[in-house]
């Protein structure tokens, strides 16, 4: 379509205003429930895809793909809570996740490449809350977080940050950076929440600022038309900035008595502007005329809120809302009815976040983020505006009530903390006072949950966990502290859930915590250390049977056990299988021991005694759009549950089954002769493939007008044949295609009855080597020449080769056996050379013992006699005693050598009194040349040994210390002597010089180290565990254990 007859058409639709049909809902007939739907995207094949609250989905016209986070498998996207979708220059889809960072997708593998934020590495992202991504000019990709913007590498993954600094005027205006935008001058533009706008000067490195009129400050959108302006949305209305100059001026159109717009997004179609509100649909402006027009107030939605739009190459316009999913407006379709919507009720409220009822009352307070504080009368179901005593009128941003005392209320906010008295007083309101001791958080009061001790627990979004005091009107502040393990997990506070002398609290991106409410130490329950699937804790709550329900966004339902072992309580979080839906929304535990849980796939309900999950087909739910997180309310008879539309009032359900829900595509492409199927985003068009002959082959493809109305098809093998008819199926089955090439064209038409441009697969169909017969035949003689021949031939071979082979076996087994006797001659001589070492060293110490025995009682009292014997022969002849006194010194001299020869050779003190005495006087004897004495410690239970045992310790000691005195150089030297249940140890250790334990074995192995091998041969007599560890210059320690018995 020409942009003059658009130009017409949009004037016509301005001029008669209601011309306008109604839009046409996408994927209305596959189930699609989720309607908070944050972006649309139609990518370069024509495929849509949708960035949910629940998820991020793809869409061919007949069938919904929804990728789903699942942390035990690689590849899978971070997070399920979408905020917006882009395709860069490269033709890759970017999408920006709400508490997930950054993911990109793999079109080949269907798999997820994710960036997040680190807080250790400082080249991540510097938040994991995206909100938008660009091509830089720099050919890098930029990356808008809700702290700070980031200039991404995608093939390093590096990333730069950029932060507000209050000292640097070239910094980003503010860390909330909510839009991106390239204009033709290669220029980037930041839109941010709380800084204006601001382009990037390359040139500086630096932001520069635009200075916008009325104090505007947040960005939400921007367009470029021509080359000559920017058009930007923000929270005050529309912008106009004109390129060559950067002058701002402010769009003040005529829109008679309705609301200043806030403009969500935007859309340019040659000089037709079509503006995407807040709370007030779509908007129609022309840039020429200054005109602004919108669709008819009749058409359900003109309130919606739209957040996407996008136009496909053949000019329908697609926008998605915040409550009401996604739509196809096409304007050649007028006052077309839309029978499938609901209608209002008189609940009818939009962005209804958060609810609050007393058990038995009738009054039910009900908050809109966008449309202030009410109050429900449960007996009329009329909903009231409730007007505070404030200059305001209104209290905005409504996102959790609570209630406590006689008839007071507090009511969170964007804005911060109300406290109400029910009469409409304002008691006190407060905000994040940063100069002030005791100041509430920054950030959105996302959860309020009193206390029984008086005082009020409150969650911030982004800021942490607070206790309001109302007596003293102050708070008590817990956060998270990297560096105490028992503080909160995370700071974005989702769910508060008092259980005795806990506290639960639930975290955006940060898992649950379980806290101790009089300590507030807390422990901390994540994905990697419980039985959580997500981390996003989206509603806790606890039923009439005392079981703890855990809602996540992203990972489904969980239920939370207390296990005691001994007087240690665990935690136990397991998930729940039997409701099959990944976006948990609220929890409303019921009066008659059910409870409701609110789903990103509906409503369902949970009875104990069933122990089953039920889905609510009420035809009320159609039409009120998406479920809020924790907008949820009971008063025993009616259960209240806040949607994006108004608020569902009900007291039981009804069993009427839920209504089920343009060029052309192949979807989906699967052969025998393929491992996987190809799908989709992997098929571009034209597609070339090939396939063996005589196999299956199924096509699958699909008219993407993304419309309700029914679809026909016609294919052909080749441009030049004609076309066949497929009425309203889209697949293909062909089996055994003739060998060749193949042109396959399909193309469809819907609505419009205009055939689209034909889908192209260019089939190889690989011919078999065997069609031909007369050359089958003669292959076949020669085979079988071939064959016969070469069969005899290797049969001959063969059977010399198996002769060769017995003989091969026979020898080895020969050599084998000969090894085997070989091997246990070895063994029996070293055996016996080791039995005989043992004889040996025992007939050694025998012979010493009878030799020490021989000296000490025949030779020393010999010499002993003869000492006495000279000794009165000198009393008898005292005149020359000159030559007996000498003769006696020598006698002395004599008896000591002999005593000393016969100590070394068997000490007596051994057999006399002991082990540890001979040890004692032995160690005190070799202390007396050393500087430093010898240490000895013995325990004073050492059991009786064996006269065998005894020696070898003694020999074992006795030579572990000469070789430390001589070797060492220690300046300390111990023994220790103790008994270890059944065995008996010893442990000889210096600080001396030490030495490299691999050299020494090897010197041992070869029979150097003499001390040493008669130590280890000495040990293994004994059946003992010599254990020797050295290290140069770091001493030496040796250690034996041996058994015996008791």
């Amino acid at each position: 379509m020409s942009a003059v007859i658009r130009t017409i058409i949009y004037l016509m639709l301005l001029h008669f205003g209601n011309a306008w049909s109604a839009p046409e809902k996408i994927a209305q007939n596959v189930d699609f429930d989720s309607d908070n739907i944050s972006a649309i995207l139609i990518d370069k094949q024509g495929f849509m895809w949708l960035g949910t609250q629940d998820g991020l989905f793809f869409y061919d016209s007949y069938q919904l793909e929804k990728f789903r986070p699942d942390a035990d498998t690689p590849g899978t996207i971070a997070a399920l809570d979408i905020r917006n979708l882009y395709l860069s220059r490269d033709n890759s889809l970017w999408i920006s996740t709400n508490s997930g960072g950054l993911s990109r997708f793999n079109p080949d593998t269907r798999t997820f490449t994710n960036y997040r934020h680190n807080s250790e590495d400082i080249n991540s992202l510097s938040n994991d809350s995206v909100y938008d991504v660009a091509d830089g000019p720099d050919g890098e990709l930029w990356v808008a977080t809700q702290i700070g913007l980031n200039r991404l590498n995608p093939a390093t993954g590096q990333v730069r940050r950029y932060l507000k600094d209050d000292t640097n005027a070239a910094s980003l205006p503010s860390n909330y950076v909510y839009t991106l935008f390239v204009d033709s001058s290669n220029r980037l533009w930041i839109g941010t929440i709380g800084g204006g706008l601001a382009y990037w000067a390359g040139e500086t490195q630096g932001f520069i600022s635009l200075e916008l009129p009325n104090v505007i400050t947040d960005v939400f959108s921007i367009v470029e038309q021509d080359g000559k302006y920017l058009w930007v949305g923000t929270r005050q209305g529309l912008l106009r900035i004109t390129l060559d100059n950067l002058l701002v001026r402010r769009i003040q159109p005529d829109q008679g008595n309705e609301p200043e717009l806030m403009i969500i997004s935007l859309h340019l179609d040659a000089n037709q502007l079509v503006l995407g509100t807040f709370g007030q649909g779509l908007k129609f402006y022309n840039t020429d005329t200054n005109q602004l027009s919108h669709a008819s107030q009749d058409i359900p939605g003109a309130k919606d809120t739209i957040t996407s739009m996008v136009k496909d190459s053949t000019g329908q316009l697609f926008y998605a809302t915040w409550g009401r999913g996604a739509y196809k407006l096409d304007v050649t379709e007028r006052n077309k009815s839309d029978d499938g919507t609901a209608k209002r009720t008189s609940l009818s409220l939009p962005n209804v976040a958060a609810m609050y009822a007393k058990s038995g009352s009738n009054k039910a307070w009900v908050g809109s983020f966008s449309d202030g504080l009410h109050w429900l009368d449960l007996d009329t179901q009329r909903l009231n505006r409730f007007t505070p005593s404030t200059s305001a009128n209104n209290i905005n941003g409504v996102l959790s009530i609570a209630s406590f005392g006689a008839d007071e209320l507090l009511v969170g906010t964007s804005e911060g903390l109300w406290h109400l008295i029910g009469n409409g007083t304002v008691k006190a309101h407060f905000s994040h006072q940063p100069e002030e001791t005791g100041s509430i958080g920054k950030g959105f009061v996302r959860v309020l949950q009193p206390d029984d001790s008086g005082d009020v627990w409150v969650g911030i979004g982004g800021d942490g966990l607070y206790k309001y005091h109302p007596d003293s009107g102050t708070f008590s502040s817990y956060t998270h502290d990297p560096s105490v393990p028992d503080s909160l997990s995370g700071n974005y506070i989702t769910s508060l859930l008092i259980d005795g002398p806990y506290l639960w609290v639930g975290t955006r991106s940060n898992g649950l915590n379980l806290c101790q409410k009089d300590s507030m130490s807390c422990q901390r329950l994540q994905v990697h250390n419980s039985g959580l699937n997500h981390f996003y804790i989206s509603d806790i709550a606890k039923d009439d049977l005392g079981n703890i329900w855990v809602g996540t966004d992203g990972g489904g339902l969980h239920k939370a056990e207390f296990h005691r072992t001994g007087v240690k309580t665990e935690v136990r979080i397991t998930p729940e299988p039997g409701l099959a839906a990944d976006s948990i929304k609220s929890i409303l535990p019921g009066a008659s021991g059910e409870v409701w849980f609110t789903t990103s796939d509906g409503l369902f309900s949970y009875h104990s005694n069933q122990k089953r999950f039920h889905k609510a087909t009420d035809r009320v739910l159609n039409g009120l759009g998406g479920f809020s997180q924790r907008s949820r309310a009971s008063t025993g008879e009616f259960n209240l549950l806040g949607t994006n539309n108004g608020v569902y009032l009900f007291s039981s359900i009804s069993n009427v089954e839920p209504e089920t829900q343009f060029p052309v595509r192949f979807t989906q492409i699967v052969s025998d002769s393929l491992a996987n199927p190809i799908l989709n985003t992997a098929i571009q068009d034209p597609f070339q493939m090939s396939v063996p002959w005589g196999g299956w082959l199924n096509v699958e493809f699909a008219l993407l007008d993304f419309g309700s109305s029914a679809h026909s098809y016609q294919y052909r093998m080749s441009s030049e044949s004609q076309w066949i008819s497929l009425n309203n199926m889209h697949h293909l089955n062909f089996y055994k295609l003739d060998p060749g090439v193949h042109r396959l064209e399909v193309r469809g038409r819907g609505i419009n009855q205009a055939w689209s441009q034909p889908a192209t697969l260019h089939l190889t169909v690989i011919p078999p080597w065997w069609r031909n017969t007369t050359y089958i035949g003669l292959l076949l003689v020669c085979i079988a020449l071939v064959a016969v021949s070469y069969h005899r031939f290797r049969m001959a071979r063969w059977e010399r080769y198996t002769r060769h082979l017995n003989a091969l076996k026979e020898e080895k087994l020969a050599v084998i056996e000969k090894l085997r006797q070989n091997e246990q001659h070895l063994k029996s001589a070293f055996e016996g050379m080791r039995n005989l070492a043992t004889r040996l060293q025992y007939a050694k110490e025998e012979e010493r013992k009878s030799i020490s025995r021989e000296l000490h009682d025949q030779f020393g009292q010999s010499l002993t006699a003869t000492q006495i014997s000279l000794q009165l022969f000198r009393r008898q002849h005292p005149g020359d005693p000159k030559l007996i006194d000498t003769c006696i010194t020598t006698i002395q001299a004599m008896i000591k050598q002999v005593r000393a020869i016969s100590f070394d050779l068997r000490p007596s003190l051994l057999d006399d009194v002991g082990l540890v005495a001979g040890l004692h006087h032995q160690l005190n004897k070799m202390s007396s040349s050393l500087t430093h004495p010898i240490i000895f410690n013995a325990d004073t239970d050492i059991p009786e040994l064996s006269p065998e045992l005894t020696i070898t310790l003694f020999r074992v000691i006795q030579e572990s210390v000469t070789n430390a005195i001589r070797h060492a150089n220690a300046t300390r030297i111990e023994v220790k002597l103790y008994p270890d249940g059944d065995k008996i140890k010893a442990e000889v250790s210096d600080n001396g010089v030490g030495f490299e334990p691999g050299g020494i074995s090897a010197k041992v192995s070869k029979g150097g180290h003499l001390g040493l091998l008669g130590i280890e041969e000495r040990v293994k007599s004994q059946n003992g565990n010599l254990n020797i560890k050295a290290i140069p210059h770091g001493g030496v320690s040796i250690s034996v254990e041996f058994p015996y018995e008791k």
